[in-house]
This record gives C-alpha cells, structure tokens and sequence, in this order.
C-alpha cells in the first residue's frame, strides 16, 4: 500500500477510512519492512518476524549486542526449526540509515536499570527513528514506560516535524527465558495511541503476524485499543498485581512455616478458586529481576507525585524486604551465627542467566555483612559454575532451581538446608 495514499486516506471522510480498512485486507500476506530497535529482547522479536517473512533489521547501538545477540531458550529452538528463513529476512546493524522505507518501527530498548524508569533511551531511539523514517509509517514502543511518558514522547514528534508519522504504545507481558514465545502469545495485548486509527490498524498487524508464527498457540489474546496513557498504567498496575500475588505466596508461606503447616498445600487449595487462579500463587524466595520491584517502585512514585497513598504497594516492598533477609533470622534461630555458607543460584530467576536486581546477590552481600563466609553456585552464570570444593556447610540456602542442584546436594553436608524453591528438601 503506498505511503502517499495512506497519508491522504487519513483526511477523507470515515466511509473511505472504512473502506480503507477492508482494501487492507487484501494486503496482509505481503511482506513489510520493519525496524526493531534495541537487541536485548527486541532480538527475540526479530526473530519472530524474519521467521513468518517480514524483511526485518535489527538495530542496537552497542556493536557487541549486534555481533552476538542473547539467545534464551525460546530463541533457540526458533532457530534450530527457523534458522534459514530468518538468516534470510534478518539483518542486524548499529547504523539507523538502515531503516528508510520500513513501516513500522517497534522500540524495544531498556527504561531504565534495576533501580528506576525513565526515557532516556527510548526518547533517543524516537528522535533516531523520526529522522530515517518517511510519513505514514510507525513508531510502535513496545518498552516499559513510566506514567506520562507518551506526552513527552509525542512533544518529541512535534519538536521534529513528525505528526505525519504515528506513535502507538503496545507493551507486553515478557517472561525472561521464554521472550519469542511471549511476543507471540501474551497474556493479553493493548495498542495505545492517540490515534485510533493507528491503534487498529496495529493491532490489524500485530494479529496477522502472530498468526503466522511457529510459536502460535492457536489462540488469539485478548486485544484492546486504549489511550497511551492507560496503556502505560495498564502496564505497570499489572505487574505490580503480579508482584502483590507472589508476595501473599510468600507472607503466606512465612506465616505456615511458624506453625508448621504446609504452604504449598494451603495455597493450591486456594489458588483452585478461578477468581484467584493457580498462576504465580507458589511460595519462593524474594522477588527480583528488573521488572517487578522497579516497575511497583514506579508506580507508588507516581502516586505521591499525585498525592495519593498507596498502603497495598508499599507493604509488598516490605514483604519482599522480610523474604530476602529470612534465611539470616531462620540461621540464627538454629544457632549459625558465624561458618561457611552455600548459596545455590546467582540468577535472579530459574534458567536465565542474569544477575540484574538478583535477591540471592543482595543476600550474598548481607551475609557477609554478618561476617559469614559465602560461596555461590549457579550453572547458568560463569561467574558461579565452578563447583564448590569443600563438601560441608553449615548452612546451604536455595534460591531457584536449576537440576545440577540435585547432584550436588547428594555430595555435601550442612546443618541447616533452606530450600525456598522446595524441590530438594524432600
């Protein structure tokens, strides 16, 4: 569909845009050039749209991610089904010329770090874009934005002379470790814009796409067209409700282990209520990562900035605060109050190897803080693969699960095992 009549469809009357819609239609199977900016999970993305067709060119700015992109599992077997098709469809570069003449942008680089959101990266990538793009085209951000971001945003399309290029918020619920599944299939999918037509019109894209995909469950998510703003809100409220159901998992678990009841019992009873569901309802150790705490620290900011309390988010911060320092307050009532302590897991997740905002780091630093000698194990991180050399600990504290754990525990000794994943303590 050429640029130009996409531009003048736009100031003809509803009928016509309607008629548009339908004309679209017939145009779906083509293939589209399109940008992913940012090679963190954007790779992933990539990926996802080389392997259905789409000539796909991948940017980041640091040559090193552009040389070697992170394959998590799901990329991988995409790739080992997929490799030829995407090896075909998918160029990576750092030079942003190499956009000109893609309709659609999809901005998927970091907000932030472990510790704050903010635009900083996603504002310079907007004003890199506007500059190689032609009117009529896309600028989808699919990266995690702070509440208000999308008025400093569009203030961007104005200060560059973009307004005939649309901008449309579509975040996602991404799980590390499974990020070319969760592009195909989310939980559900909002396309946020000022213009609603640019909303439907993505969402017309983005349902095509998924359909295609080899990761496809067969099963369109629910889809909805909002305003920028609730879709930023959309964002961070539902990761924060996520925070809060694994943080009553774990207060809940806290609260049995005192009287000896077993939590895990009590919380698949609980979670068989389909209004509360079994999902992320399991007890475990402290929440971390670069998305949960940040992203609920966001939230309760933008909420004093409006002069509203929110009580509920700042208890989950204290409940995740009580998870992390346990193990310390569990040793001491057992009597370890100095010795050698095993830590297994680095990650901040199981089978993902990053240690971005990881609990089982912080508790490493607060244990020695208590002058405790600390050796760490996880499989998954060079930093940590090397198997411990002694063979006796007095304490060793399970933080994630990774299957090398099982071998290793049949070979130690310790006083006191703390599994707060309860897969080896059986």
């Amino acid at each position: 569909m050429s640029v130009i009549l996409n531009i003048v469809i736009r100031e003809l009357s509803d009928p016509l845009i309607s008629y548009y819609k339908t004309l679209n239609q017939l145009f779906r199977g083509f293939k589209l050039k399109i940008a992913v900016i940012g090679l963190g999970v954007g790779y992933a993305l990539s990926c996802c749209l080389a392997e259905v067709g789409h000539d796909t060119i991948g940017i980041d700015i640091d040559p090193n991610i552009v040389k070697q992109p992170r394959e998590d599992p799901s990329i991988k077997k995409l790739l080992l089904k997929k490799n030829k098709v995407i090896e075909r469809n998918l160029k990576l570069s750092t030079d942003y010329s190499k956009i000109k003449g893609c309709k659609i942008a999809i901005i998927c680089v970091s907000t932030g770090d472990e510790h704050r959101l903010h635009i900083g990266s996603v504002a310079n990538a907007i004003r890199s874009c506007i500059n190689n793009l032609e009117p009529g085209s896309t600028i989808l951000v699919y990266s995690t934005l702070p509440i208000g971001s999308s008025k400093l945003i569009i203030n961007i399309f104005k200060e560059e002379n973009a307004e005939n290029i649309d901008y449309v918020y579509m975040p996602l619920m991404i799980a590390q470790g499974k990020t070319a599944d969760g592009f195909i299939n989310p939980p559900f999918v909002v396309f946020g814009s000022y213009d609603e037509y640019a909303a439907e019109e993505t969402k017309t894209f983005y349902l095509d796409f998924i359909k295609k995909s080899f990761f496809w469950n067969k099963k369109i998510p629910p889809n909805f067209t909002s305003s920028p703003e609730e879709a930023e809100i959309i964002k961070l409220s539902t990761n924060a409700f996520l925070f809060t159901k694994m943080s009553f998992a774990n207060m809940t678990s806290m609260f049995c282990e005192e009287l000896n009841l077993d939590s895990y019992k009590i919380l698949d009873v609980i979670g068989s209520d389909p209004r509360i569901g079994k999902k992320m309802l399991k007890p475990g150790y402290a929440v971390g990562g670069n998305c949960f705490p940040r992203d609920l620290d966001s939230l309760i900011e933008t909420y004093e900035k409006n002069k509203i309390k929110s009580p509920l988010f700042n208890s989950i911060r204290e409940i995740n605060n009580l998870r992390l320092k346990d193990p310390i307050i569990k040793m001491k009532k057992n009597g370890i109050y100095e010795g050698k302590i095993l830590l297994l897991g680095a990650s901040y997740k199981s089978g993902v190897p990053m240690l971005s905002n990881s609990p089982s780091i912080k508790l490493r630093d607060l244990l020695k803080h208590e002058d405790y000698e600390v050796v760490i194990y996880d499989p998954k991180i060079e930093e940590f693969n090397k198997i411990p050399e002694i063979d006796e600990f007095d304490a060793i504290i399970i933080t994630i699960d990774e299957p090398e754990f099982a071998e290793i525990l049949n070979k130690l000794k310790t006083k006191l095992l703390l599994d707060y994943r309860m897969k080896f303590n059986e």
